[in-house]
């Protein structure tokens, strides 16, 4: 029994170990065909064969989800349809092609400012986050609105000095209204212009600090 026990042990390891292989050959395989510009169409020519057969138009779909076995003979024809060396697809090297040094640097600069952008745009969309959850709710700016309309109805009689007289509380609740809706405008101004802050001062990293100056360049064969 324990030997039965062990053996269905293994076969469930090798079973999600290839699971997880399959996931990472198609995330890989999707990545350089849409690095070299491969279409699914051209893909489906070079690699299946197939020509103008709508039948089989998510076969590279399919590949590409990563929910499907993916043969050995499959792998061998997306090395040479995409031109990529097997073990790129099969995450042991991040290079495209192990024997030119162009396709080496063109992947590294490559990979380098994908994850740049990435970073950069997730850095970004926190620091929006975080000032937007500052922002009044869409509630205080319509009660902002309509206060505003008051203010300005009001206005229309401060010249008239006789009308002030006899609605001296109603002026001077608007003048606290019409000071506390400039506090109002100078917050949401105030979080604005700390979201434009933030994203300048983010870009502005990025352009500074190119992900190509953090490239290792391989020495050139000679």
């Amino acid at each position: 029994m324990p030997n039965v026990r062990n053996d269905v042990l293994m076969i469930s390891s090798r079973e999600r170990e290839e699971k997880e292989l399959f996931k990472l050959v198609a995330k890989k395989c999707k990545f350089a065909r849409e690095v070299n510009g491969t279409t699914r169409k051209e893909l489906l020519t070079s690699v299946w064969g197939y020509e103008n057969n709508q039948k089989h138009a998510n076969r590279v779909s399919e590949l590409e989800s990563g929910g499907k076995r993916i043969e050995l003979i499959t792998v061998y024809r997306m090395c040479k349809a995409l031109g990529v060396s097997s073990d790129f697809l099969l995450g042991l090297s991040p290079d495209f092609e192990l024997d030119d040094y162009e396709a080496k640097t063109a992947g590294r600069v490559f990979q380098s400012v994908r994850s740049a952008v990435l970073e950069s745009t997730e850095q970004i969309c926190m620091q929006m986050s975080k000032a937007i959850s500052s922002l009044p709710p869409i509630q205080g700016d319509v009660l902002r609105g309509h206060a505003r309309n008051v203010v300005d109805i009001v206005d229309k009689y401060a010249h008239d000095m006789d009308w002030c007289s006899r609605h001296p509380d109603l002026v001077n609740a608007v003048i606290e209204l019409n000071h506390t809706i400039m506090l109002f405008d100078k917050h949401f101004a105030r979080q604005m212009r700390f979201i434009e802050m933030a994203t300048m001062e983010l870009l502005d990293e990025v352009t500074l600090d190119s992900p190509a100056r953090h490239i290792i360049m391989p020495a050139e064969d000679n």
